[in-house]
């Protein structure tokens, strides 16, 4: 298959995936009461922060026992 025509495909699932999501959203905003999607949209943005702050968390903890490693290190 040639470049031309995997690019070809590509944009066809693209565009055929943004019509989805737009009919999905349509669906959900004609269909879902208004409250319910706010909730929605509040707990998501809650996971979101919840999981932002476990990632620099675990940033910091791996960071320093990294330079616990390197000063073991430099110390022997």
């Amino acid at each position: 298959m040639s470049i031309k025509l995997k690019a070809l495909l590509q944009l066809v699932g693209l565009v055929a995936l943004g019509v989805a999501g737009a009919e999905i959203v349509n669906f959900i905003t004609n269909n879902v009461p208004r409250d319910t999607i706010i909730s929605a949209i509040q707990f998501g943005v809650l996971g979101l922060l919840l999981y932002v702050c476990y990632g620099l968390l675990l940033a910091r903890l791996v960071y320093k026992k990294t330079l616990e490693n390197l000063s073991n290190k430099l110390d022997k």
